[in-house]
């Protein structure tokens, strides 16, 4: 088939740019029908059958187009034309019945668009029979650049007598009632064919696209993935992804099922924000008063949602950006800013701009959206062609994670956070996450269950949230969400949707995680009656038991939160990963982490933080000397990453054969922090410790990594 948007003489035009050029076979494999009924329809109806041949008919209200042998898409074109002049010109509406198979016209193509669209505009309805039984393949959106678009007509295995039999019963004759009638079944059908059997699954729009990770059963040729429209991604050799299209997964659903994991929940993550403000210029004093060294031949990772901007360090830019420009500082170039502080005149920055997850996504999986919200499967990507490019430069990397999800299982065991963790132990690759905000949200209570427990949440008016309940010992467990106005009560043990007064609860139902065999509950409340709504547990055998409790994070959550909610285990999912340097903000005035940081342990009681940073009121200059002062608690990651850069630099100059990984930048960052005699450590608020540049660059000459001539260098550039 041939399409152009030229005009030729010989042309049929199809729309307002689109001319047809061809006689191109249509269908050679009409069907000869034995016998056509007639049937009252609606007086707005026109009924039309397009067939090889009919061998009986007294059916006068319907017209008929017969084409014994073969059909051309010139002489479809023709039919389709005439009926929808028919149409226009008497008012009706047009139902075209197409009696053949259409093995040789696929279902989804430009010409099934472009009618799909004529029909549409004049409330027409399209009904193709096809023997085949898989009846739900021809609703999936395809690969098609052309796509989206709704597929309006109907596919069915009845013939035209029972096909306008079940039309003759629909009241009122329209899309909606038609779909009711033919669709349903197939929808079920649909459902069934899905890869994942889930609630959360099942609402997911058929045209977004997903990321799985693959198991080690899992082919690792590209070109396997590639017959089913699906992309294959190779993480460092040592994990697999793929993605595509839900339909197009839910479609290869038995050659992949067996290859990714038994459930599916996308992990979507955020950021904290960092707070900036203008100061007078005769205020401004030095906050770093010690340089580790200058950072040459050491590159810092950075990803986000925002742009950076160029003009504040040497930036290669790695993936997806856009030049455009704002007054405001971006999260990027704050941080690159803040990593500038510690004096890293030489230090190469490389950037990754993060897509956003999508609406639905965020709906579904996170609560309410915000366009900084990002999936993890993103970040792991980010990682992987950051590392690619630092491997590519021969140079050792610091990555800034700045994210993280209150809706995980805070041990570190997700499958996409243990590649998180296989890519830090990598000679030269140092990977830093943050404590987060949460400490102060009420985001998270823990429960000591004897038997049973009760927890209120405070809902907020028209909320959208997300909560995920982790039970810590073996046993069984019994969840309920009771309103406590009407004392209605809804199970939350089993896969379903209940149905309130204003709104609707979505459970997953008991799961037992594949991760880390704990006991896991996963539920959704949207536009619940505001107010208190209390969740009831009950043992089902062992008399004592732990459940912890989050709901989605600030980003994400607008005015819900428990009435006992208290601040430990609030340290977001990639701040609980094993060995991963996770870093607090604290303020030295004061001796203490800043009021929302997210405090300690992991759920499992492992220590987090690692440490924390005195980052409070740190000032920096932009570029027109302008004096800010900028406060949250991401600037003691880039502090921190600052300084681990600042330590590659010395050990490149020392010429240091083996360059530490995340583990072993850990142990040296960490090894002479400062302790108050007044806390024990480690702790879940400050983890090992406060950090001090000083007390690091002590330890390096007592270990004759530097002499004392570079223990005492001090720069100052304000």
């Amino acid at each position: 088939m041939f399409y152009s948007n030229e005009f030729q003489p010989h042309c049929l035009q199809l729309d307002e740019n689109i001319y047809f050029d061809y006689d191109e076979l249509y269908c050679d494999n009409m069907l000869t029908l034995s016998h056509l009924e007639n049937f009252v329809m609606p007086a707005d109806i026109l009924c039309y059958v397009l067939a090889g041949d009919i061998l009986t008919t007294n059916a006068s209200s319907i017209q008929l187009f017969l084409y014994p042998s073969q059909l051309s898409v010139r002489q479809y074109l023709s039919i389709v034309i005439d009926i929808l002049n028919t149409a226009i010109s008497t008012n009706k509406r047009p139902v075209l019945y197409h009696a053949f198979e259409r093995a040789t016209s696929p279902a989804r193509c430009v010409l099934d668009k472009l009618i799909n669209s004529w029909f549409d505009k004049v409330g027409g309805v399209l009904i193709y029979y096809t023997n085949d039984t898989n009846i739900a393949k021809y609703y999936r959106v395809s690969q098609a650049n052309f796509e989206p678009y709704i597929q309006q007509a109907i596919f069915t295995n009845d013939l035209p007598n029972n096909a306008f039999l079940k039309l003759s019963n629909c009241f009122p004759l329209c899309h909606k009632t038609i779909r009711r009638t033919y669709r349903n079944a197939t929808d079920k059908l649909f459902r069934n064919n899905s890869l994942y059997n889930d609630i959360f699954y099942t609402q997911i729009p058929n045209d977004e696209y997903l990321v799985l990770s693959l198991n080690l059963f899992a082919p690792t040729n590209a070109q396997y993935y590639k017959e089913f429209g699906i992309e294959y991604i190779n993480l460092l050799n040592c994990e697999h992804l793929i993605r595509a299209k839900k339909s197009v997964l839910d479609s290869a659903s038995q050659y992949i099922k067996s290859y990714v994991a038994p459930n599916y929940y996308p992990m979507i993550v955020t950021r904290p924000k960092f707070t900036f403000t203008n100061i007078n210029h005769n205020n401004t004093f030095c906050n770093k008063t010690d340089v580790i060294d200058d950072g040459d031949g050491v590159i810092i990772g950075l990803m986000d949602t925002e742009d950076i901007d160029l003009s504040y360090g040497n930036v290669e830019i790695i993936d997806s950006y856009s030049s455009s420009r704002s007054n405001e500082i971006s999260t990027a170039t704050a941080m690159m800013l803040l990593c500038n502080s510690t004096n890293l005149p030489k230090v190469k920055y490389a950037f990754v701009k993060l897509p956003s997850a999508s609406k639905a996504l965020q709906r579904i999986y996170a609560g309410e959206t915000t366009d900084s919200a990002v999936l993890v499967d993103d970040i792991i990507i980010a990682i992987t062609k950051l590392i690619e490019y630092a491997n590519e430069q021969q140079k050792p990397i610091v990555l800034c994670i700045q994210y993280g999800s209150n809706l995980s299982s805070h041990d570190g065991t997700g499958k996409l956070e243990r590649i998180i963790a296989k890519y830090q132990s990598q000679p030269g690759v140092t990977i830093i996450t943050t404590v987060g905000e949460e400490g102060d949200k009420k985001h998270h209570e823990r429960l000591l269950i004897e038997h049973s427990a009760r927890s209120t949440i405070k809902v907020g008016p028209n909320a959208n949230v997300v909560c995920v309940l982790w039970k810590a010992y073996p046993g069984g467990m019994e969840a309920f969400l009771v309103n406590s106005k009407t004392n209605e009560k809804y199970s939350l043990n089993y896969s379903t949707i209940h149905k309130t007064s204003t709104g609707t609860i979505y459970t997953r139902g008991r799961r037992v995680s594949d991760n880390n065999g704990c006991l896991n509950i996963v539920f959704r409340m949207e536009n619940l009656e505001a107010g208190d709504w209390i969740i009831e547990f009950d043992l089902e055998y062992h008399n004592n038991g732990v459940v912890d409790i989050w709901l989605s994070d600030k980003q994400l959550n607008n005015g819900t939160y428990f009435t006992k909610g208290d601040a430990f285990i609030t340290i977001p999912s990639l701040g609980n990963i094993k060995d991963t340097i996770c870093v607090g903000a604290y303020d030295n005035a004061t001796l203490t982490i800043m009021k929302s940081a997210g405090r300690g342990y992991t759920r499992n009681g492992r220590v987090s933080p690692t440490c924390v940073v005195h980052s409070a009121n740190i000032d920096v200059f932009l570029n027109d000397g302008t004096p800010i002062r900028i406060n949250g608690n991401l600037t003691a990651l880039a502090l921190l990453a600052g300084d681990a850069a600042g330590v590659y630099s010395i050990l490149i100059k020392k010429n240091f054969s083996h360059l530490p990984n995340t583990q072993t930048m850990s142990y040296w960052l960490t090894a002479n922090l400062q302790q108050l005699d007044t806390l024990t450590y480690p702790n879940p608020m400050q983890g090992y410790g406060v950090y001090v540049t000083e007390n690091l660059k002590q330890w390096l000459l007592l270990n004759s990594v530097i002499n004392s001539s570079e223990a005492n260098s001090v720069f100052c550039t304000y």
